[in-house]
């Protein structure tokens, strides 16, 4: 790069000495200046703006998270530049963990848990562990690739699973994370209304074919034949055929939701051969278990 004329943009208000040594005695703002090609002795021209860069670092570095942001640019980071002039200034950007934030935001189709999920830190707990160990056991799989949580209400499965699909998001993979009683109730509705059809088979597709698929509280929706053939089957069965990643919650065993869908002989046996999908796509069912944690 060619040597700045600095001579020009001098700062009379910003010649603080105290300020400069302190700047010079940072190496990484140093070495960034540097990169622009800013000797030491072009600092004092400068000072407040690479010292407003030098505060916005030692923010992110200190960062607590994005709710808890003590920068001045909320959720933005400071970054130095050579203005058109030659100047030394600073560009604003979104931080990194902003800015991954919106690439995990973006992977979710459809995202039924709170945004505070979304970068809630994750215990090490026993459970979570022997959660985290049965998804990532499917991710790996080349034939067993789905994975089914089950345990009581309060168990963490939810937020479990939320945690390992923000990894996967962050990664670049489409999510489909649905409650499954709201959204089977919503699938439902539409393929009842001769109007909303193109609705409906867009939202079917979008669940058979979206390269991570939960199934939030499996078991709670509502249960008929309807369902189970106009809803259930088809995504259970697509997903099935295309060997894609499937993730279930529930409060259930499968031989349980086999029970509460299974009223009639015809609901009975055509449950059974879901339920026997379902179990040929999983290792086991992965049982959650209240941890102390629960009640700290």
């Amino acid at each position: 790069m060619e040597k700045i004329d600095t001579s020009k943009f001098v700062n009379k208000n910003a010649d603080s000495l105290s300020i400069v040594d302190e700047l010079l005695m940072d190496d990484e703002v140093v070495e960034k200046l540097a990169s622009l090609g800013v000797s030491k002795e072009e600092i004092p021209n400068y000072a407040s703006v690479i010292f407003r860069y030098k505060v916005s670092k030692d923010q992110c570095r200190n960062c607590k998270g994005l709710d808890k942001c003590q920068a001045d640019s909320y959720h933005n980071s400071t970054d130095l530049a050579i203005g058109d002039a030659g100047e030394v200034i600073c560009k604003f950007g979104p931080c990194k963990k902003q800015a991954l934030k919106d690439v995990v935001v973006d992977g979710y189709l459809d995202r039924s848990f709170p945004d505070e999920w979304l970068e809630s830190p994750i215990s090490n707990s026993v459970r979570v562990r022997k959660a985290m160990t049965s998804l990532k056991k499917a991710v790996a799989s080349k034939d067993k690739k789905w994975a089914y949580l089950v345990g009581d209400t309060g168990t963490g499965k939810s937020f479990i699973i939320a945690s390992f699909c923000n990894k996967l998001a962050e990664k670049g993979a489409k999510i489909c994370f649905v409650d499954t009683n709201k959204k089977f109730g919503d699938l439902r509705l539409l393929s009842m209304d001769k109007f909303k059809r193109a609705s409906f088979d867009a939202e079917m597709n979008k669940l058979q074919t979206v390269k991570v698929l939960v199934l939030d509280n499996f078991g709670s929706e509502f249960k008929s034949e309807y369902v189970i053939n106009t809803v259930l089957r088809p995504i259970i069965n697509e997903r099935a055929k295309n060997k894609l990643f499937t993730f279930f919650t529930s409060n259930y065993s499968l031989n349980d939701v086999a029970v509460m869908y299974g009223t009639n002989p015809q609901s009975k046996l055509e449950i059974s051969t879901i339920i026997s999908t379902i179990k040929k796509n999983i290792e086991s069912e992965t049982i959650i278990e209240d941890g102390i944690e629960n009640y700290l």
